[in-house]
């Protein structure tokens, strides 16, 4: 992949009509092919000497059909005419016109007069429509006026769409420039490209080892449950009922036998004849 260091002029895009630098010159071509210009003592008892007609047919050489632009900075423009004075409104100031507002040229300053003011609008085709500050359109009108000219400039079109007569065809140099308003692209290079290899991103510098002592990890306490249940303290109670002794001390057995008091007969002595002379108290003994 290549990129490119430096750019030059490219292609334009074009862009709409309504675009101006101060001091551009430029001149209005109506659907007739004539163009707008500064008409002097036209008008049999305007209000003003300069008015504004569709008559001239070479703006080239007619510098009263040349106007130049200046900007009012709140996205209008003035058209400053060959006499120093601007294109403007003006309301009944030509007597018996078939419309109130007919375009004189008599303002001297256009910033105290916002009826020098113009929008511009873009009416399509590279044509463009004037509006002035009652809403209404600068248009070309027949007949509409007792002046020099068949052709003057009205103020009164309401809308862009009212017909040709309210769009005009914007000329500067005496010629149209479709892409007069150009905005710029980026240009192609004009330096020798400056390779730069692909998927080969240079890695990140090793960042500066930490020099501060990482603090130590705080190993939080862990709290022996408190909870314990408590021992029981209720030691059950001795039983304090001891058990009577037995008080009843068994009776001796009184009947005894009654020991005999007779002494007993001596059992008479029987022995044998020849011991008989031991013993001469008794008998011999002889059976029965």
């Amino acid at each position: 992949m290549l990129r490119f260091a430096a750019f030059s002029a490219a292609a334009v895009v074009a862009a709409d009509q309504c675009c101006f630098k101060d001091g551009d010159v430029i001149s209005l071509r109506s659907d007739t092919g004539n163009y707008i210009g500064r008409c002097n003592n036209c008008v049999a008892g305007g209000a003003y000497k300069d008015s504004a007609f569709v008559h001239v047919k070479t703006p080239a050489s007619s510098p009263w059909a040349q106007w130049t632009v200046v900007n009012t900075g709140n996205g209008k423009i003035a058209l400053r005419a060959d006499s120093g004075k601007y294109l403007s409104r003006c309301n009944n100031c030509a007597p018996g016109a078939a419309y109130p507002d007919e375009a004189f040229v008599h303002v001297d300053d256009w910033t105290t007069a916002p009826w020098a003011q113009w929008t511009c609008k873009e009416a399509g085709d590279g044509k463009v429509a004037l509006q002035a500050d009652t809403g209404k359109f600068l248009a070309r009108c027949n007949n509409c006026v007792a002046g020099a000219y068949a052709d003057t400039a009205m103020v009164h079109a309401t809308s862009i769409g009212d017909g040709s007569w309210v769009q005009w065809t914007i000329e500067s140099d005496g010629a149209f420039r479709e892409h007069r308003c150009a905005a710029p692209t980026r240009p192609t290079s004009t330096e020798t490209p400056i390779p730069i290899s692909p998927c080969t991103a240079t890695p990140s510098p090793t960042p500066a080892p930490t020099t501060a002592t990482p603090l130590p990890t705080i190993v939080p306490t862990v709290v022996p449950c408190t909870d314990t249940p408590s021992p029981a303290t209720e030691t059950p109670a001795p039983t304090t009922q001891t058990p009577a002794p037995t008080t009843g001390t068994p009776r001796p057995t009184t009947d005894a036998p009654i020991p005999t008091t007779a002494t007993p007969v001596p059992t008479p002595c029987r022995l044998p004849r020849r011991l008989f002379r031991r013993c001469p108290r008794l008998r011999p003994w002889s059976p029965r």
